[in-house]
């Protein structure tokens, strides 16, 4: 085998642990993989952070991505204890990459590992990175029925306050005006003074229980116009009010 290539290995253990790095000792995962093929041991290490007695990993960490794209789920109220998500990786399986140590103790330490069988999502990109989710847009729709009632509400004030001031003599006065022509009011005098002038009740009562018929004949030459205003004339004449 040469080094570079991909190899397939099965996890068989995972443990916390520590390694040396140039900034001191720093807390890791350690996940330990097996090969037929391959007597070396083969060893993944994982960042975390050691915080009272859990480990915790970012969320787009190597870890997390790795489980996610193992795995299929996104547990991110687990990476604040990721120990627990790290004891279920044994008996799954990976592609590693990497090369063997030199040193005390020798073995295959991996630098890139994959699951042979990823699982993808419309939540994470190929390589395991969350995706930003768009802002959550709440949308309060409008209070139809309140609105409609309210301007049903406001229409009958408005017609209300109308008839009001259409029943008061005050406002059917003709209106003063500077320097113009009065309005015309259709109610105000203007009009024969008979007819502005109603019958009584007892009056009105008589005239709808007996009626009344009067013979107009038509003049000689005398027109169709000229006749019909003659015939309401006379009628109003012989109308005793």
């Amino acid at each position: 085998m040469q080094v570079g290539e991909w190899i397939t290995a099965e996890c068989i253990d995972t443990r916390m642990g520590s390694t040396k790095t140039q900034g001191g000792i720093k807390p890791v995962f350690i996940v330990e993989l097996a090969c037929d093929s391959f007597a070396m041991p083969i060893i993944k290490y994982f960042s975390c952070q050691h915080k009272g007695k859990n480990y915790t990993v970012p969320h787009n960490g190597n870890f997390a991505k790795t489980w996610r794209l193992t795995k299929g789920t996104n547990p991110k109220n687990q990476y604040s204890k990721a120990q627990q998500l790290l004891n279920q990786l044994p008996g799954h399986w990976f592609l590693v990459k990497g090369a063997p140590t030199s040193g005390k103790t020798t073995y295959f330490k991996a630098t890139e590992i994959n699951p042979i069988k990823p699982v993808y999502s419309e939540l994470w990109t190929p390589s395991g990175v969350l995706k930003k989710c768009p802002k959550k847009v709440t949308f309060q729709p409008p209070e139809i029925g309140n609105e409609l009632a309210t301007d049903w509400q406001n229409v009958g004030n408005n017609l209300a306050k109308s008839w009001q001031n259409f029943g008061n003599e005050e406002t059917l006065q003709t209106p003063k005006t500077l320097g113009l022509e009065p309005v015309f009011n259709p109610t105000s005098s203007g009009l024969p003074s008979k007819r502005n002038h109603l019958p009584t009740k007892p009056l009105l009562e008589a005239m709808l229980q007996e009626p009344r018929f009067y013979n107009y004949p038509r003049q000689e030459n005398e027109s169709d116009d000229d006749y019909h205003q003659r015939v309401i004339d006379q009628s109003w004449e012989k109308m005793d009010w």
